[in-house]
């Protein structure tokens, strides 16, 4: 199985029969409080300017947004449709426009961050598990001028080791196709320099992806 989320045109076709909430997973009324509400449990502030990586359909970034001060939320994806209904679904219907400017939002294939401020805290929730390890790699080392010292970028991944991982709700990870599992010393490994990696673990999530914490040195 590949990434779906690479495909452009398979989203599009997705979109049309499903719906934006559908295609980034369902749970939307359960994992996108759930984002906000762990950030907040972290040390989030109103004032932080937080970067969420592979944003998707904003499930995460309208409760952010909402609840963040005006203009201190920014999301990257590859999927430019899932972007646009996000922000147009979620964010625009709902008066928000001035929260969560569409400027905000950048589609990108390599993680460019492309907004020319410093970020607090990062958020990637259901992104390493659809990336091999050397997609975490790149990802993190792209992310470094831009956190602050001190920074945090919070992740989920799913554990495992061997050749499949059986999660709840009948999820099956692997060590080498999408959906990916990793150990802890992988990813410790593959963390890059100026960055410390720690582990958080469970944190609530119905489908079992685990908790990881990187600090910008």
């Amino acid at each position: 199985m590949s990434n779906p989320y690479m495909d452009e045109a398979l989203t599009r076709v997705r979109l049309a029969e499903h719906g934006h909430r559908a295609v980034v997973g369902g749970l939307w009324d359960v994992i996108g409080p759930l984002q906000r509400d762990f950030l907040i449990a972290q040390g989030m502030q109103r004032t932080d300017r937080v970067l969420d990586i592979g944003c998707g359909a904003l499930r995460g970034g309208a409760p952010l947004a909402a609840w963040l001060d005006a203009g201190g939320y920014y999301g990257i994806d590859i999927s430019e449709s899932l972007i646009e209904a996000g922000w147009r679904e979620e964010i625009a219907a709902a008066g928000m426009a001035d929260r969560l400017p569409r400027d905000h939002l950048h589609v990108t294939k390599d993680f460019e961050v492309p907004f020319g401020v410093t970020f607090d805290l990062g958020l990637a929730i259901s992104l390493f598990t659809h990336l091999k390890i050397d997609g975490y790699q790149r990802c993190v080392e792209r992310m470094t001028p831009h956190f602050r010292a001190g920074g945090r970028i919070f992740a989920t991944v799913f554990e495992g080791q061997g050749p499949e991982t059986r999660h709840p709700a009948g999820v099956v990870s692997y060590p080498n196709r999408d959906p990916y599992h990793f150990t802890r010393d992988q990813l410790a490994q593959a963390t890059p320099a100026g960055w410390t990696f720690d582990w958080i673990g469970d944190w609530a999530h119905p489908r079992d992806q685990q908790m990881i914490v990187l600090t910008r040195a």
